[in-house]
């Protein structure tokens, strides 16, 4: 699989970034927001919120750093950090609300016009959560280590250090800037260009017009890279850099580099957008009407949305709406719930052929059937969305025929079939989510091109699933890249619906694929599941195991392309499901099974499979 799909737009060029003295890397495209000059009466105002807010999300980058270096699966957070963060939190609120009061309605961006300081930093600090989260998951990945090893660890450790590095010394430089911009400029005027960098799209840095920024900025970037040359020459075919779960489908010292300093530039510029950029259409306060506002809503339109309990049913009919909510810092974001009277209520969030759509900061809780279901769309983003079915909902995140999707730092529990569900999808993005508690936890279905890493699942029944099932229209499910996930103490029972696909789905399962092809499973960790550890199936298999099955099987229904190289999967098989029907016999529960009904190649290749059952199967594989 092509790297150029993880890393998205990034490539690494050999031609010197402009004024940035030996800087190696190239970015993606990016245009940082309008930061516009609020009048004078709130230009302490507006410093303030950049300060602390930026003291925000340093403060959480760090803390979770600190924390994701151990490199323990599930570790993170713990309960001090989460204490740490939350006080960052208040404090920030407390310092906002100080520096501003009635100076508010001066400010430039949308802010001007709420009556409540407290919003301000509810809103801007969720966002911060939102954009943390993703970079914290570039510089890591999900914790976990597929070797030990002592050069290959001091480069992750590297990696963590010199993202957060990056991340604060590009914060305070930036907001520096603006801070001296802003007490010299004209109300009104638009500051960005002096103080934050820009990619074009094709290839070309754009320098701040403020000199001593530019020179700063392409310093720092020049130390983080050297840092990263001394650190993260790794030779050792096993130990090599593809097996770290920082900087998602690197493969040189170069892709490192420009992981770091692109990623966390881009964090960067975006956070400070958040700060002293932020315009809005609408704010929802609770007891109004979420659905009133998206129906007055104008296309591209961006709706705030506090803290609070929303009991409705919302349709999204406008292209670019962007539902964000506030309160994430102290996890109080807003909660979508059924409303009461007679059901059934089946999504707490539904749209149909609507385009562009972003679903950021909300929770969504015991809905019927899905928490946000969405069919038809050319671009959908889930970001920083908890959603509970309170083993009731069928699905937390829903999208489905649709295209471009991404789905990233969202959280999904005790859903009754799949957590995070993609199915008949194109071009997908699943990264950096927590799935625990569901029957499955993660789902691509009758999809192609995804890419599905950094994932953690836990303490469901089966973790993660990629499969080609019979029924839907479209009959494919190919070409995925999947890949530095960990799915481990899978062992919750099954209950989800007996009829359901899912609903046969053995407890103990970490990773399960059927009917699939041409995918590259790679650098995954399967611990400790009780039933399998991997299992690679087809549906003539099922059929042949369970009769009926699949009535008819899909026209193609073998699994075939696949290479299984460079996962971990240990101490799996020692609990298998003992539960009619879906029990598995003793001597079937194992580490790795691979059965086909249909004779194809696969390839099985650098696996380290220990401390469990011996496999099953492999004496079939075939590797080109």
């Amino acid at each position: 699989m092509s790297m150029g799909r993880a890393l998205g737009a990034l490539t690494i060029a050999a031609a010197l970034w402009p004024m940035t003295a030996g800087a190696l890397v190239t970015c993606p495209a990016t245009t940082p927001k309008a930061v516009l000059v609020p009048e004078p009466g709130a230009v302490r105002c507006q410093a303030k919120i950049a300060k602390e807010a930026s003291r925000f999300a340093v403060t959480r980058v760090a803390t979770l750093a600190k924390c994701m270096r151990k490199q323990q699966p599930g570790l993170c957070p713990e309960s001090n950090d989460v204490t740490k963060i939350e006080r960052a939190a208040a404090r920030a609120a407390d310092q906002i609300a100080r520096a501003c009061g009635s100076a508010v309605s001066d400010l430039a961006t949308a802010y001007g016009s709420v009556s409540d300081v407290g919003t301000i930093a509810e809103c801007t600090l969720a966002q911060h959560v939102a954009t943390t989260t993703v970079v914290l998951g570039n510089n890591h990945g999900t914790p976990g280590r597929i070797v030990d090893d002592r050069k290959r660890d001091k480069c992750a450790a590297e990696l963590s250090k010199q993202g957060t590095l990056y991340l604060q010394a590009a914060l305070a430089l930036f907001n520096q800037c603006l801070a001296k911009a802003m007490k010299s400029g004209t109300a009104g005027a638009d500051v960005a260009s002096a103080c934050l960098p820009a990619w074009s799209g094709g290839g070309a840095f754009v320098a701040p017009t403020d000199e001593k920024t530019a020179r700063k900025l392409a310093a720092l970037g020049a130390r983080v890279e050297r840092a990263i040359v001394r650190k993260c020459e790794l030779t050792d075919p096993v130990a090599s850099i593809e097996s770290l779960f920082a900087c998602p489908g690197a493969v040189t010292v170069a892709d490192l580099q420009a992981c770091i300093v692109c990623e966390n530039q881009r964090a960067a510029t975006t956070l400070v957008g958040q700060q002293g950029g932020e315009q809005f259409a609408a704010l929802v306060l609770p007891g109004e009407s979420l659905q009133a506002a998206v129906d007055a809503a104008a296309p591209g339109d961006k709706i705030l949305i506090l803290p609070g309990t929303y009991a409705e049913e919302v349709v999204v009919q406008t292209d670019g709406l962007q539902l964000v909510g506030c309160g994430a810092a102290t996890n109080d974001r807003p909660r979508l719930v059924p409303p009461g009277g007679v059901g059934p209520h089946p999504n707490g969030i539904f749209a149909a052929n609507v385009d562009g759509l972003v679903f950021q900061g909300l929770e969504v809780f015991d809905w019927d059937e899905n928490g946000i279901f969405v069919t038809g769309a050319t671009g959908v983003t889930f970001r920083d969305v908890v959603g509970d079915g309170n083993a009731n909902s069928v699905y937390a995140i829903y999208p489905v025929q649709s295209s471009d999707v991404l789905i990233e730092g969202c959280v999904a529990r005790r859903i009754a079939d799949a957590g995070i569900y993609v199915g008949q999808d194109e071009n997908i993005v699943v990264r950096y989510n927590l799935a625990e508690d569901n029957v499955a936890g993660i789902e691509i279905e009758n999809s192609a091109f995804a890419q599905v890493y950094g994932n953690l699942a836990r303490h469901n029944t089966g973790g993660m699933l990629v499969f080609k099932l019979p029924g839907p229209p479209v009959q494919l499910s190919n070409d995925h890249e999947v890949f530095d996930n960990v799915s481990i103490d899978n062992d919750t029972p099954n209950f989800g619906d007996p009829n359901s696909a899912v609903g046969t789905i053995p407890d103990g399962t970490g990773l399960l694929v059927l009917s699939n092809d041409s995918s590259d499973f790679h650098h995954n960790i399967l611990e400790r599941n009780g039933t399998f550890g991997l299992a690679v199936i087809d549906q003539r298999t099922v059929n042949l195991l369970s009769p009926g099955s699949f009535n008819p099987e899909s026209p193609d229904q073998r699994a075939e392309g696949n290479v299984f190289r460079d996962n971990l999967i240990t101490g799996n098989g020692f609990n298998p499901d003992a539960t009619p029907p879906n029990d598995v016999p003793p001597e079937v529960a194992t580490n790795l099974i691979y059965l086909l009904g249909e004779g194809a190649p696969n390839c099985f290749v650098g696996n380290v499979v220990a401390d469990g059952p011996d496999p099953i199967g492999l004496d079939a594989s075939v590797c080109p």
